[in-house]
């Protein structure tokens, strides 16, 4: 029994096998495998890839990163502040943001605010007076820079003056800048790069 089986097993190494197709020459199957084939073709391109998008899948569980980084200095010269140069901690707020940053390119300076009082100014309606009793002691200038003390402080012989307030002093003035100030802004530049990994199909990018 064993020796007839290694027989076989030697024989069958050297077996050749083809396939065997038969045609039935019918025009009723022929129809009906093409239709078969043309149902599952259909399905595949209009539900499977079309409709239901088999091909795509999401991962929702994505990790990303934004790191921004500025580079640049800004040189100014002005009566106020004489020659000065500007750095990214200076004209970048925040200095570290959340995938954000505001690049400064104008500003007012008011040089050396402490709190305490001073003359509203005069441009704020609500902060003219002719007399202390306009100027009510504890009271919010609208659209002002703080709170009435109670007096009405006039220059020289004037009629009209403006509410001694408590607040940042000296108060900003209204100026209408021509100009750019940090007009060497558009040189800087401005490096980012982001970050993206997909747990799910194990992909960093």
């Amino acid at each position: 029994m064993g020796q007839a089986a290694w027989k076989g097993l030697v024989l069958a190494l050297f077996d050749y096998k083809t396939a065997k197709f038969v045609v039935a020459k019918s025009k009723k199957v022929g129809v009906l495998y093409r239709l078969l084939q043309l149902s599952v073709l259909l399905y595949l391109i209009i539900w499977v890839f079309g409709i239901k998008k088999s091909y795509q899948d999401t991962d929702t569980s994505l990790q990303s990163a934004v790191v921004t980084k500025v580079k640049g200095v800004a040189f100014t010269n002005t009566t106020l502040l004489g020659e000065r140069l500007w750095d990214v901690a200076d004209f970048v707020i925040p200095f570290q943001g959340n995938n954000a940053f505001i690049v400064i390119t104008n500003l007012i300076l008011t040089l050396n605010q402490r709190q305490g009082t001073c003359a509203e100014h005069e441009g704020i309606p609500d902060g003219k007076c002719s007399q202390d009793n306009d100027c009510l002691a504890g009271e919010t200038v609208t659209a002002g820079h703080g709170l009435k003390t109670g007096r009405c402080l006039r220059v020289g012989n004037s009629t009209t003056g403006t509410c001694e307030i408590f607040a940042w002093c000296p108060v900003e003035r209204r100026i209408k800048l021509t100009e750019p100030f940090l007009k060497d802004a558009e040189d800087f530049t401005i490096f980012i790069k982001n970050f993206v990994h997909f747990p799910k199909f194990n992909f960093s990018k």
